[in-house]
């Protein structure tokens, strides 16, 4: 149940955390309505308080000008008689001066709202009736309670209304002082310790009165009774997740090839013995050599680690049931279905698995964790053991013999069409987890976190429920602290993607600016395409040292203008003495009237692969990453055949002399390929532009 908190109200939550208000009258009768705070001819402003409007200045609700008891009694009449038993009160206001600068906003938005990802988020902007519209030009500041005072003025002074403020706008004055600006926000961060926040606190607009306060002159809020959400503190079954011994599937078919099928052809291929994998199926003995059980209760006596249900939604949801009141039977449960709380569960059958876990677990009774449902799969290298429902004729999946990514994804075609495109990652583990009904992206996280010879996490989300963008910064903290690095890409940012998160996972897609904010802080690399995605995930897999300087070499003159453009300060200046022996070099192959030692190096379309790798040994001893630009369109150079294996060859033995990255960027058509395709399976990074090399970095 929702209930409208109106601005009598948020005055009152205020004044009780250090914020000033008004001063004001709430008049709920008309015999309320005297000269006790106000004297007739004041100068003072009217406000009616209606249920459910949030600006009441837009339907006629606020009136300005001087007091008179019958002319605000005449308004009281009036609105009461408009709105009925929405009508609450009338509140009498005091009017307040305020600073202004000409041409500028200078009125304040302050926002608290519950997400149900994290807690309570503050969002701090610029105010007035233009909000929204200075909102998406210059998106709101975003606090949470554990920030630094220091922190947030900080990056206060960087954003416009910090520039309006602290008068760092030229020929204009400021209009509050640093400590004003202190007490300020130290009053929104002892408002967000509070415990009786509502859902949803909009105080808009604030101002800086001429006598030097931060006066709140409106609000509103929402409360729910449902949205206190808690977080889980279980124990995830790590050894299960990352290390199962044993497995077992209900979904096999004998007359058809259906996805547990697909997933069974794939597991047999695992290291997991075969007596360790089992086919829950009534009526037989064993099929195509994997023994069968007659039904879950067989799991009673001899239980599993991982329990794969690739099963019609309603048959996922009596099978969990089963396991539940036998009390035993399968550690992790994965399930495959989809319309089990997405967007074609039109039975509600996600809410009632996930009330029945929960009341379970509130019981503290015996549950399996479950991963999904839209689970399409997962990969385990050390196991060798790969269950997704894609055949191997279609995706070939390369086990790593010491892999160092962990790729957890809310959607399996998002993993599996990053895995076609990248072939050789290095891959751990890979979770695809659906909709996250009970096992979350944060509890995943935490698990592959023990693992640590994992370096790269790479994450695909699209919403998270119960608190798990707090787990997840906590984690990824922790992570980065010691040095691994966490990529994610986050679908669902806008409106329209939000929806289709919704219809495609279940995913409550939560509000982007937000859950960006958290997340860079933590220290991920939150990715705006996915190209870069996948660009930093192979990169970072490979190559763990910082990245300070670059040296770019290119037969096109066109790459070198640009990547000086586009590496800026972090090319490397050349020493005298490898500029000296670059120009001895191209004097010796006759090719100084060309080529000039410089970095960018523009070898001119007359180099040679001998041209290119003798210059990037060169360049390697001085720069961190080299990156090789080569337009396959001249003659000079080979595109097919050995010869192009062999220079792909030798630029991996100069990246593994010298212990450096070397980037291959090939920016030209389809034609080339398998152009391409040399040095990629050389293990080289291979990119199509420059600005793909940048986002890396």
């Amino acid at each position: 149940m929702q209930t409208f908190l109106s601005e009598s109200q948020i005055y009152e939550l205020l004044s009780r955390t250090g914020f000033i208000t008004p001063k004001y009258r709430c008049c709920q009768t008309l015999d309320a309505i005297d000269t006790s705070l106000f004297s007739e001819g004041e100068e003072i402003v009217i406000k009616g308080e209606v249920d459910q409007v949030f600006h009441k200045s837009d339907i006629g609700l606020v009136q300005i000008g001087s007091y008179s008891v019958r002319e605000a009694q005449e308004y009281f009449k009036k609105w009461q008689s408009k709105f009925g038993e929405r009508f609450k009160s009338l509140l009498l206001i005091e009017k307040v001066s305020f600073k202004s600068i000409s041409s500028f906003p200078c009125e304040i938005f302050l926002s608290v709202r519950f997400e149900a990802s994290y807690g309570h988020v503050a969002r701090l902007g610029i105010g007035g009736v233009q909000s929204e519209y200075w909102g998406k030009r210059n998106p709101p500041l975003i606090i949470t309670k554990d920030r630094s005072m220091n922190d947030i003025l900080e990056e206060l002074s960087y954003h416009l209304m910090g520039h309006i403020w602290f008068g760092l706008l030229r020929q204009k004055e400021a209009l509050v002082t640093v400590e004003m600006a202190k007490e300020f926000i130290k009053s929104i961060l002892t408002l967000l310790h509070r415990d009786d926040l509502p859902n949803l606190l909009e105080i808009n607009p604030m101002v800086v009165t001429t006598d030097d306060r931060i006066v709140a002159l409106d609000g509103v809020g929402v409360e729910e009774e449902s949205y206190n959400i808690t977080a889980s503190e279980r124990s995830v079954l790590t050894e299960a997740l990352l290390r199962p011994t044993s497995i077992a599937i209900a979904g096999v078919s004998t007359k058809k090839v259906s996805f547990g099928n697909m997933i069974l052809n794939n597991i047999v291929k695992s290291s997991l013995e075969k007596k360790n994998i089992k086919i829950i199926k009534d009526g037989l003995m064993d099929f195509e050599g994997i023994g069968c059980l007659s039904s879950i209760k067989d799991l009673q006596i001899a239980p599993v680690s991982n329990l794969i249900l690739a099963l019609p939604p309603k048959g996922c949801i009596s099978t969990i049931e089963q396991l539940c009141e036998q009390g035993c039977g399968a550690e992790i449960v994965y399930l495959v279905a989809g319309g089990i709380g997405d967007g074609a569960d039109l039975e509600g059958l996600g809410l009632q698995l996930q009330e029945y876990l929960s009341n379970r677990q509130a019981k503290n009774l015996w549950c399996p964790q479950v991963v999904g449902p839209n689970s399409l799969g997962i990969i385990l290298a050390p196991l060798k053991l790969n269950t997704l429902f894609i055949p191997e004729s279609k995706l070939e999946v390369k086990f790593a013999a010491k892999g160092n990514i962990a790729f957890l994804s809310q959607s399996g075609a998002f993993f599996i069409t990053r895995l076609s495109n990248m072939t050789d990652l290095p891959l751990k583990y890979a979770f695809c987890i659906g909709n996250q009904l009970d096992l979350t992206m944060g509890e995943l996280l935490s698990s592959c976190a023990e693992d640590l010879d994992i370096s790269v996490f790479s994450i695909y989300l699209e919403g998270l429920k119960n608190l798990d963008l707090k787990r997840l910064e906590q984690k990824i903290g922790e992570l980065v602290f010691r040095g691994a690095k966490v990529i994610i890409y986050k679908g669902g940012r806008s409106e329209e993607g939000s929806k289709a998160a919704a219809g495609h996972t279940g995913a409550i897609a939560g509000s982007y600016d937000f859950e960006f904010d958290i997340l860079t802080r933590a220290g991920a690399m939150v990715c705006n395409t996915m190209e870069e995605f996948s660009g930093k995930t192979k990169f970072y897999s490979a190559y763990k040292n910082s990245i300070e300087s670059v040296g770019v070499i290119s037969n096109a003159g066109f790459e070198t203008v640009c990547g000086a453009d586009i590496f800026d300060s972090r090319l490397k200046t050349l020493s005298s003495t490898t500029l000296k022996d670059m120009d001895s070099y191209f004097t010796q192959h006759k090719l100084s009237h060309l080529v000039h030692a410089a970095n960018p190096l523009d070898l001119t379309p007359m180099a040679n692969e001998v041209v290119y790798l003798s210059s990037a040994e060169l360049m390697l001893q001085e720069v961190d990453l080299l990156v090789v630009a080569a337009v396959p369109l001249t003659e000079r150079l080979c595109t097919n055949g050995e010869s192009a294996v062999d220079f792909a060859r030798g630029l991996l033995r100069l990246e593994q002399k010298y212990n450096k990255p070397i980037v291959i960027v090939i920016d030209s058509g389809t034609k080339y390929n398998e152009y391409r395709r040399n040095f990629s399976e050389q293990g080289l990074l291979t990119l199509t532009s420059l600005e793909q090399v940048k986002s890396l970095l």
